[in-house]
């Protein structure tokens, strides 16, 4: 490439757009405003233990994210700036960029913790407590199978008929929750492939 070819060049991808990406702050302090939140939102956030033992499995729903507009800017009062500051140092992790509501900030650590490598189009299209349901239901089928292996090595084919309907109930019931977990499991799953 000669040096004519490399300063054109030079000039075409200077004149590119590239997207104006809003600084973590601004984001944080923009919520921190619409949403009025104050020193008791910094104590939650101290309590996100309550995601990690367990999510109610039984009312699965895949619930996209909310849109919201961030400014480009954002203007603090000192109170909102230090409340700022305090949720960027406690959540301390990428998941907290792609937070949309003072919900999807609690999740954030529950969430990294569960899954440190979600990929930004998953985050992007949805909500929080969906992809918190989404790891706790992976997490649950692995169980759910192990627990169906388990009673079948425990139950041999001499036991009693009694027995043999009670373990038939058990197995159909076991059935019935990994197939509702797996079928929530590929709505996330195949949804985010529409958005690749």
């Amino acid at each position: 490439m000669n040096l004519l070819q490399h300063i054109k060049s030079e000039r075409i991808q200077q004149g590119e757009k590239h997207l104006f990406e809003r600084a973590i702050y601004t984001k944080i302090s923009t919520m921190v405003r619409k949403y009025c939140l104050g020193t008791r939102f910094l104590k939650k956030l101290d309590d996100t233990d309550d995601y990690s033992s367990g999510e109610n499995l039984e009312f699965l729903q895949v619930k996209t994210k909310r849109p919201f507009e961030f400014p480009l800017f954002s203007l603090s009062t000192q109170n909102e700036y230090n409340l700022t500051m305090s949720i960027i140092s406690k959540v301390n992790n990428s998941y907290l960029t792609f937070a949309h509501s003072p919900e999807e900030i609690l999740l954030c650590v529950p969430l990294h913790q569960m899954n440190p490598s979600l990929r930004p189009e998953k985050l992007l299209r949805y909500d929080y407590k969906t992809l918190v349901q989404y790891e706790f239901a992976k997490k649950h089928v692995r169980n759910l199978m192990e627990q169906s292996v388990d009673t079948n090595k425990k139950n041999g084919t001499d036991s009693k008929t009694e027995k043999n309907e009670n373990y038939s109930s058990q197995i159909a019931t076991v059935q019935e929750q990994i197939q509702r977990l797996q079928n929530f499991i590929a709505k996330v799953e195949d949804a985010g492939k529409e958005f690749k």
